[in-house]
């Protein structure tokens, strides 16, 4: 009589509904409790900002490039005005000091004034001159551009590897750079600095 049963398609139909409605259920179950987990918040811990050294400050007036700079803490006045694309003609240093060190919120005004004589122009052409070297951890393309013999291949150069190195520890670093040789490097050392 079961064999009958099981032969019956009717029955055989049934029997494979009510298996799969079972299964469908199940599956069904078992991705709602999925999706609550899935929509469940979880904890989060509370993430502290990483520590950072840098400092912001802030410089305006008679320089090339004003504004609100990031810096390493150690920097002095002296290389943020390198930083900041050097001093404009008309600067007056005689209220800066150079050699102080910045500290975070500074805020450096580089007063312009007119140059009444010769000698107080050829003092602050001198500065300028000193302050128009650039800084191979900071300076940009167009200042490492500015260099004898440097061009944009070589000024893309070295900034690459400042990236990758952090900043350099003395100007011979510069060596490791294809077609930057000894000879090459004496000609423009004097135009350059840490």
């Amino acid at each position: 009589m079961l064999y009958n049963l099981f032969k019956n398609k009717s029955f055989q139909i049934s029997v494979l509904l009510v298996i799969f409605s079972i299964a469908g259920l199940m599956i069904y179950e078992r991705g709602k409790d999925k999706a609550n987990e899935l929509s469940l918040p979880k904890p989060v811990s509370k993430i502290e900002p990483a520590a950072t050294n840098n400092i912001t400050v802030h410089i305006e007036g008679a320089v090339k490039n004003p504004g609100v700079y990031i810096i390493s803490p150690d920097m002095h006045t002296y290389e943020l005005v390198l930083l900041a694309g050097g001093i404009l003609p008309e600067a007056s240093l005689k209220k800066v000091n150079l050699a102080k060190i910045l500290i975070d919120g500074d805020k450096i005004m580089i007063a312009a004034e007119k140059q009444k004589n010769s000698k107080s122009a050829a003092k602050v052409a001198a500065v300028r001159e000193k302050l128009n070297m650039v800084n191979i951890n900071y300076a940009n393309k167009e200042q490492l551009m500015s260099l004898p013999g440097v061009g944009e291949k070589t000024a893309s150069d070295i900034i690459a590897l400042r990236q990758k190195n952090g900043i350099f520890k003395e100007i011979n670093d510069l060596l490791v750079i294809k077609g930057m040789g000894k000879s090459k490097l004496e000609k423009i050392k004097k135009y350059l600095y840490l």
